[in-house]
């Protein structure tokens, strides 16, 4: 049965979940290489953007004053966060005894 005003050459089936499965694996197998082939300095930011809730239009929308201030508290974060990490790197590397 059609619906009124559609035509019969309308296609009214809806995507087969097999369609959406792959419409879903490809947009994260896009995004996974897209995230792959940024710096580790660019992943570090979309990462600390991503877990402040802010994209990069997010950031380009703000006045100067705001995207400064949110920059410099992401670089203060994230060095913070490589310090932390190196330091519990030295502290697990098991001493060398000769």
């Amino acid at each position: 049965m059609l619906i009124s005003g559609l035509s019969s050459q309308t296609n009214t089936a809806a995507p087969s979940a097999a369609q959406e499965s792959q419409q879903t694996s490809k947009g994260a197998a896009d995004w996974f290489l897209a995230f792959m082939r940024e710096s580790p300095a660019q992943q570090m930011e979309d990462e600390w953007l991503q877990a402040h809730h802010l994209t990069e239009a997010d950031l380009a929308q703000m006045s100067p004053a705001q995207r400064e201030q949110i920059i410099k508290e992401m670089e203060q974060d994230i060095k913070t966060k490589t310090q932390q990490e190196l330091q519990n790197k030295a502290k697990s590397a098991a001493p060398i005894s000769f």
